[in-house]
């Protein structure tokens, strides 16, 4: 004897899919780690005006993101790997953790309790969005890998990117996951801030939009998406 409830469909296990800088994160980490690294005296300030340059060379359209942030990133060239995780641990406890948008922290909560499984997909890199995956007790992490070397026993950063988490890349990332974690993407839920999150929100079934940019604001208007704001 079977019963009935035996052959009913297995409750679908969705997937909560969630950027972090400008959704989570009220800023960029990024530039906040570097200038927390400035007030420090880590870095020089013609380091600093190098990386802006390719910052502002974005902003006037003169080069695609992808190379501005690639090019950005090189300030991070020959950093030991150990020093520069205990400087970020340093910059999460003393500055960025009061920069958590607590009211989509209430929101990531009740999916938590829900059973849900949660995912960050960031273009942060890897050692500023791995606090944000234990604040948020998040199943899994997608975000931009940096490349190391071995120099005379310390492993450094060559200030390459070996995985830039941005755009199709993260729409890529997402679908992957759902495929091998059985999560049914018409259910699940995505949030994020700007234009470069479109692709992934277009793949879940309940898209939500952070303080979004222009660009998203349009998208989530043209397809009815909530707004958190």
């Amino acid at each position: 004897y079977l019963p009935s409830y035996y052959f009913a469909r297995k409750p679908a296990k969705i997937g909560v899919f969630i950027d972090i800088d400008q959704t989570v994160y009220e800023g960029f980490t990024i530039v906040d780690f570097v200038h927390y690294l400035l007030a420090l005296h880590r870095i020089h300030r013609t380091d600093l005006v190098r990386s802006m340059y390719w910052l502002f060379l974005e902003r006037l359209h003169t080069v695609p993101h992808e190379q501005a942030v690639r090019q950005e990133l090189m300030l991070l060239r020959g950093w030991d790997v150990g020093e520069f995780k205990h400087l970020v641990d340093r910059a999460w406890h003393e500055k960025m953790l009061t920069r958590v948008r607590y009211h989509v922290f209430a929101l990531i909560k009740d999916h938590v309790e829900q059973g849900h499984t949660v995912v960050l997909v960031s273009e942060a890199i890897h050692p500023l969005a791995r606090e944000f995956k234990r604040l948020f007790h998040a199943q899994a992490l997608f975000d931009t890998k940096l490349e190391t070397e071995v120099v005379h026993q310390h492993k450094r950063y060559t200030g390459r990117v070996t995985c830039l988490c941005y755009k199709e890349k993260k729409a890529e990332l997402v679908s992957s996951f759902a495929r091998r974690a059985g999560i049914d993407l018409s259910q699940s839920y995505g949030y994020g801030d700007s234009a470069g999150d479109v692709p992934f929100l277009k793949l879940v079934g309940h898209p939500i939009a952070v303080h979004p940019d222009r660009t998203l604001k349009q998208v989530a208007q043209k397809h009815g998406w909530p707004t958190v704001d």
